[in-house]
């Protein structure tokens, strides 16, 4: 048993699960770059299919705010391209063209093009940027044997490497993708999967995310604590807020 200090009040657990994206990692700096290049390609294809662009009706689709250049500037939380997984942004997306007037073959095939080029653009810029404090708790983690996972809606695969790119891929001992599961979040099934693989009860268990999302899921598999990081007004489902890594620390039970 181990005692999590969260804005200074203990809470004894035996494990924490991480969201990824938003909680481990900067959303912006990686998805950012991936969305610009998308749309970037998206706008292109449809050019050479005689179909005009315009942003706002793509973008306001997946929640995701640019500046007059295009460049991704932020993101709608509620929204599905921060709680969505890649399928579902694909989904969306390939609707839209649908509407536009492709062929529904066409639309799923040039939205998947796009997304193909857009995750090449992200191997190659690497824009993978750890949250303030991550590194200092996640050391911290380990140092008291805290068993640690990941629950997030990325495909595993991808997900790995994105931690592997910041060098704290080490530091979890199961990392559970969308494609694991027969559904992803809200649903709790990651929570229950992770929680088997690390011997965890989920009721002994932290998780740590940035949506609402995130929350419910955490709720509804029946975790000790749910912690909402970066949600400076709050989210539904959280019992915790916190604005960075700064206000947690691990003590060993009985030091609290």
């Amino acid at each position: 048993m181990t005692t999590l200090l969260a804005n200074g009040r203990a809470y004894d657990i035996d494990a924490i699960l991480f969201d990824k994206d938003g909680t481990l990692l900067d959303f912006l700096s990686l998805w950012g770059t991936w969305a610009d290049c998308l749309y970037d390609r998206l706008r292109a294809g449809l050019a050479a299919r005689g179909i005009e662009w315009r942003m706002d009706e793509w973008t306001g689709l997946l929640g995701t705010f640019h500046a007059e250049d295009g460049r991704m500037t932020g993101f709608d939380r509620r929204g599905p391209f921060a709680m969505g997984a890649i399928d579902d942004v694909t989904a969306i997306l390939a609707g839209q063209a649908y509407r536009r007037g492709l062929p529904w073959n066409d639309a799923l095939e040039l939205v998947r093009d796009c997304r193909g080029q857009a995750a090449a653009e992200l191997d190659r810029r690497r824009p993978a940027r750890a949250l303030p404090g991550l590194r200092r708790f996640l050391d911290q983690c380990a140092q008291h044997g805290l068993p640690l996972a990941v629950v997030t809606a990325d495909d595993t695969k991808e997900a790995r490497k994105h931690l592997h790119w910041l060098g704290i891929d080490g530091h979890f001992a199961d990392i559970i993708g969308n494609d694991r599961v027969s559904r992803g979040k809200p649903d709790p099934e990651m929570v229950y999967l992770a929680c088997a693989s690390l011997g965890i009860d989920p009721s002994r268990t932290a998780l740590i995310g940035d949506t609402a999302g995130d929350m419910q899921m955490g709720k509804a598999a029946g975790v000790r604590l749910t912690i909402a990081i970066g949600a400076s007004g709050g989210l539904p489902g959280a019992d915790v807020v916190i604005s960075d890594y700064d206000a947690l620390a691990i003590l060993p039970s009985g030091d609290a």
